[in-house]
């Protein structure tokens, strides 16, 4: 397959706005929660990506051992985040 400049400029700029998107939205949840928890969900972009690729590409299949992965990841970010679920409260200030 022949890429022609006109279809890789179209992608890349694709990728690059997308990019860019990510970065404002970063920005702005910023001012939401704190740089701590933002990093949290920003080490978790490989999981939601896999999850993505199991349902967007049928090809895609995910191993017993990577879907333990995921799992236990989610369950890791649940108890980072969980605050006052551990102490019997829900935090108002957990997100």
């Amino acid at each position: 397959m022949h890429c022609t400049f006109g279809s890789s400029f179209h992608v890349l700029s694709s990728a690059g706005g997308l990019f860019a998107a990510e970065f404002f939205f970063i920005g702005e949840s910023l001012s939401h929660t704190h740089a701590s928890h933002m990093a949290v969900f920003l080490s978790t972009s490989s999981v939601f990506t896999a999850l993505g690729l199991y349902w967007l590409v049928p090809a895609e299949r995910l191993r017993g051992v990577q879907w333990v992965g995921i799992v236990v990841a989610l369950v890791g970010i649940v108890l980072a985040f969980g605050g006052g679920w551990l102490r019997g409260g829900v935090s108002p200030r957990m997100l």
